[in-house]
């Protein structure tokens, strides 16, 4: 009895996050719908039918009208150079900071640890002036080199988190015995560690890839030339303080998701084992 009773308090929960999650998923699906279905119309059906859309309806104008006026080949480009640049200075030097906190266990490395992870609090606009003049300083400022280096050091603190994490749940033996083997440190991180962070990896360019790919303000702040602005400011110059034209809006924002969609359509399994790597041990 008191185990049928157990079974049936578990199904009723289960039941009960069944549909709290559904209802969840739906509430996330809506606005998506919203933009995908308006994309493809005109103005007029957009405002007589928002919600749903007839086969008569089915336009491509949206989409191309925005593909020309935001000059899209142009600021994928500078988007996909922020993107690849600056995740792969993340992946560097974030997978070498986690493995030194990881393996070195002393005071000054737990100290340091530390101080990263507090740096996650601090937000960008408090110390986004500073950046723009150190990068006035030294000849930075408005390249790519200097966008890509801001978006690695204020992503950096929350990649060395996931690193440091992970690197925890390999036994210390392994890096004991690599060590009494003859291999030096950088040796033993690339031969090593390194083939076992895949998973880590995808998880830290899906989701530091998006922060860099939908970031507005690091860009503006640290990108004069027009000629060098990323793809998402091209959404924001259909948008106005009193005319707003949504269509256009509709297909740049459509134009710009479908990149990093697909980045993590690829990466999904690699995202989800990453989210629970550095869980078990700590």
């Amino acid at each position: 009895m008191k185990k049928s009773g157990l079974a049936r308090r578990k199904s009723r929960s289960h039941i009960g996050l069944h549909i709290f999650m559904s209802l969840y998923c739906f509430i996330l699906a809506v606005p998506l719908w919203y933009l995908f279905n308006n994309t493809f119309k005109d103005k007029a059906t957009m405002h007589l039918r928002p919600y749903y859309i007839l086969p008569g309806d089915f336009t491509f104008d949206n989409i191309i009208k925005a593909y020309n006026l935001v000059k899209f080949p142009m600021l994928f480009k500078n988007s996909m150079i922020y993107l690849l640049v600056s995740c792969a200075i993340m992946v560097a030097l974030g997978a070498a900071a986690g493995f030194a906190i990881g393996t070195v266990r002393n005071r000054f490395t737990r100290i340091t640890y530390t101080a990263i992870v507090l740096c996650i609090t601090i937000p960008f606009q408090l110390y986004m002036i500073p950046i723009v003049i150190v990068l006035q300083k030294i000849g930075l400022y408005s390249s790519y080199l200097g966008t890509c280096v801001t978006f690695a050091v204020t992503s950096m603190p929350f990649v060395v988190f996931i690193y440091s994490g992970f690197m925890r749940t390999i036994p210390h033996e392994i890096y004991e015995a690599a060590t009494v083997d003859g291999a030096s440190p950088f040796g033993i991180l690339v031969q090593v560690y390194l083939p076992l962070l895949k998973t880590v990896t995808g998880t830290v360019l899906i989701l530091r890839g998006l922060g860099v790919w939908n970031s507005v303000l690091i860009p503006l702040v640290t990108v004069g030339s027009p000629n060098r602005r990323a793809l998402i400011h091209g959404v924001y110059t259909f948008c106005a303080l009193n005319v707003t034209d949504w269509g256009l809006v509709f297909g740049a924002s459509l134009l710009m998701s479908l990149p990093i969609t697909i980045l993590f359509l690829l990466m999904q399994k690699t995202f989800i084992k990453g989210l629970t790597a550095g869980s078990v041990k700590g």
